[in-house]
C-alpha cells in the first residue's frame, strides 16, 4: 500500500511461474553461473537462478547498463534503443538482453568463459524465447 501500482508482470497473473521456468532453462545452458530476469524501471528481480544477493545486484547493475547504453544511443543520435550487449571480462561474459515482447523486462546473465560460448548461448536463448514466449518474439 502507498507504493503505487505494480507493473503487470509483478502481479499474480502466472508470470512468476513463467519467469521461474525461463531462468531455470537459462541456468541449464552450459557455462551459465547466474541469471536474472528483471524489471528495468524498478531494478527488481522477477526471477533468478543463484543467490538472492546476486539477483539483486544483477537487476540493479543490469538496469544501470541498460540506462547507460540507451543514453549513449540517444546522445550519439542513434534514436531510441533497447540494448542487447555482451561484455567480455577476463574469466566471464556478462550478457544483457531484452525479453522479446516484454517491454521494460530484461535478462542479465553471467557466463563462465572457460565453459560457455556466447554465440551458442545466444542461439539457445532464442530457442527458449520461442518455446516460452511464442509469438511475442
Amino acid at each position: 500500500p502507498g507504493r503505487g501500482k505494480q507493473p503487470a508482470l509483478l502481479q499474480s497473473d502466472g508470470s512468476s511461474a513463467l519467469w521461474n521456468d525461463y531462468v531455470q532453462r537459462c541456468k541449464a545452458i552450459k557455462g551459465v553461473t547466474e541469471c536474472c530476469v528483471f524489471d528495468i524501471d524498478q531494478q527488481r528481480s522477477l526471477a533468478h537462478s543463484g543467490t538472492q544477493r546476486m539477483a539483486d545486484r544483477l537487476a540493479a547493475k543490469g538496469a544501470m547498463l541498460h540506462a547507460a547504453m540507451s543514453d549513449s544511443a540517444t546522445v550519439l543520435g542513434l534514436g531510441p534503443a533497447n540494448p542487447d550487449a555482451a561484455i567480455t571480462l577476463d574469466k566471464h561474459y556478462l550478457l544483457l538482453r531484452p525479453i522479446p515482447g516484454r517491454p521494460r523486462v530484461a535478462l542479465h546473465m553471467v557466463i563462465d568463459r572457460s565453459h560457455g560460448n556466447i554465440g551458442l548461448t545466444r542461439a539457445q536463448l532464442h530457442q527458449i524465447d520461442q518455446a516460452l514466449l511464442g509469438d511475442a518474439h
